[in-house]
């Protein structure tokens, strides 16, 4: 049996949060993508969830060479996948240049070790429904995400595979609240960089949602029907009864 690792590098929405909500168990992008990966290969892949709530750039771009030097102590296939930069968009906004030098720190710790990389733009943000990120957080993250884009054809695949994986496009049915994801939301998050990692072009929302929702209606008894149903639930309490949504304060972290 081959093994294979994969580095997941990022904040609350790397790490998973929300994604225990509505009975759900925990399991955030990395831990599906390893999952969905290991049947397509002659390879057992194992995902190192390093998501911290809350961190900016600066934060993970300090945390990557730790990170990277851990990847490389597993023998086997690597990858990494960097999705960072959330945090910055909240009001009034990291400068986009100051954000892109952070960025490519991060991202050299992978390329000086020769690890193929996958580089994510970012999944919409609902600045009403989180008041620290703002009015202009989309903009930003619109901006910030052009940039992850034209790194990517930048680096064109040298050391190493460099692959884009679009989330800009991703539908806003599939957040929990305003930036988090909902569980299949995650779900669909990992599908979409599965098909990156295979070098596979991406497919339309619309089929990695309807995927996503019928792996849950098979592990968890058809408990999330569809994405605004599931999103619907994390404002609801374990017995199922709606709560009202409590603003939230300028320190929500993503």
């Amino acid at each position: 049996m081959l093994y294979g690792t994969l580095l997941l590098l990022g904040d609350s929405i790397t790490f998973g949060a929300r994604a225990d909500t509505a009975g759900h168990a925990c399991l955030g992008y990395p831990e599906h993508l390893a999952s969905i990966l290991s049947p397509h290969a002659e390879c057992e892949w194992s995902p190192l969830n390093r998501g911290i709530s809350g961190q900016t750039t600066r934060q993970i771009a300090d945390r990557a060479p730790g990170a990277f030097r851990e990847l490389l102590a597993y023998a086997g296939p690597r990858w990494a996948v960097v999705l960072a930069g959330t945090n910055d968009a909240k009001h009034p906004g990291v400068p986009l240049d100051e954000w892109e030098v952070l960025f490519r720190q991060t991202i050299s710790w992978g390329r000086r070790a020769v690890v193929p990389l996958a580089l994510c733009t970012f999944p919409p943000i609902r600045g009403a429904a989180m008041p620290a990120f703002g009015p202009n957080a989309q903009a930003w993250a619109d901006a910030a995400s052009a940039r992850v884009r034209a790194i990517v054809a930048e680096l064109d695949g040298s050391p190493s595979p460099v692959v884009l994986v679009e989330l800009a496009d991703m539908p806003d049915s599939l957040l929990c609240d305003g930036v988090h994801l909902s569980a299949v939301g995650y779900r669909a998050l990992a599908l979409r960089v599965a098909d990156a990692l295979r070098f596979l072009p991406p497919r339309p929302w619309a089929e990695i949602v309807a995927e996503a929702v019928a792996w849950f209606e098979v592990a968890d008894g058809s408990r999330v029907a569809k994405p605004a149903a599931d999103a619907e639930a994390c404002t609801a309490d374990p017995g199922g009864k709606k709560r009202a949504r409590k603003p939230k304060s300028d320190t929500a972290e993503a």
